[in-house]
């Protein structure tokens, strides 16, 4: 069940990145940008694998309008440098859209280098608010922010009558405390 999740958002994604590119090979060629060294290469190989395995399901059954998809894998490292690094390789490689954006730091610097590219960016768990101000208008976040998330917790919370309920981001920062 899930990998057929996995399969429809990569399929939607690379159907949109498509019809928003100029694709004139045979093959469809499609970033991923995620950390596969680095603190957080565990969750990035994972998210790799996982469009990985969807891209392979959907070139079974026939690619994309005809077309066979590839994979060229970025590494960002969950690291800003590195992260845009990254997203010059995939641009100068042609694709015609990127997949991942793991960790927000790194996701950010490269909204710039996917815009001026034209090249269309489907951030799927970066959720810094700063996306949103940053985004050129090719990058698509299809997880809500952190901020979203918060609140929607603490409607859960208020409505199953919890009294009392502080929420902190790494520790540090209060983002909403409900009344007493």
């Amino acid at each position: 069940m899930q990998t057929k999740k996995i399969s429809a958002l990569v399929g939607g994604a690379l159907a949109g990145m498509l019809m928003l590119s100029q694709a004139n090979a045979a093959d469809l060629k499609i970033g991923i940008m995620v950390p596969t060294t680095g603190s957080e290469a565990t969750a990035g190989k994972d998210m790799e694998n996982s469009i990985k395995l969807a891209v392979n399901e959907i070139n079974k059954a026939g690619g994309v309008l005809g077309m066979n998809v590839v994979t060229i894998t970025g590494d960002d490292g969950c690291d800003p440098q590195m992260a845009t690094s990254a997203a010059s390789k995939l641009v100068s490689s042609d694709v015609v859209g990127v997949v991942g954006g793991y960790c927000s730091g790194a996701t950010l610097p490269t909204l710039k280098i996917y815009g001026d590219a034209g090249t269309p960016f489907v951030v799927a768990a970066a959720n810094s608010t700063k996306l949103i101000d940053a985004n050129p208008g090719t990058s698509f976040q299809i997880n809500s922010t952190g901020f979203d998330q918060v609140n929607t917790a603490v409607d859960l919370f208020q409505a199953k009558g919890i009294k009392k309920l502080a929420l902190f981001i790494r520790a540090t920062d209060i983002l909403r405390i409900l009344p007493s």
